[in-house]
């Protein structure tokens, strides 16, 4: 709720239980992270190259993967559905505020993304 800036305490609480109903994805999270780390751990101690570093790290067709997409697509086409929601509630100041905030992300994410 920090993106839109202050609430009042009725929509912080609408908000709040609205944002509850999106599901969990604490636990599909950390499988995924202990069966990545052990595929690190594997490929480390079998002789770990550049290529399967970027496989166990990025590729999205790994075994460990596949078995978070659904948790994480589930998690994502809930959440959007929720923001969908509250974003019918907020007024104008909200709005701006989250622009505002977006912006100066987006700079950041340049300034990283500069070489150097």
């Amino acid at each position: 709720m920090s993106w839109f800036g202050k609430f009042d305490f009725m929509l912080a609480d609408r908000i709040s239980e609205r944002l509850r109903q999106v599901p969990d994805l604490y636990q599909p999270w950390i499988e995924f992270r202990e069966q990545r780390h052990q595929a690190l751990v594997t490929a480390l101690e079998n002789g770990l190259t550049r290529q399967r570093l970027k496989t166990i790290m990025l590729d999205p067709s790994t075994d460990f993967a596949r078995a978070f997409e659904p948790a994480r697509q589930a998690y994502w086409q809930a959440y959007a559905a929720a923001l969908e929601d509250i974003g019918s509630w907020l007024d104008k100041n909200h709005r701006q505020h989250a622009v505002a905030r977006l912006q100066r992300y987006a700079r950041v994410v340049e300034r990283l993304s500069e070489p150097g």
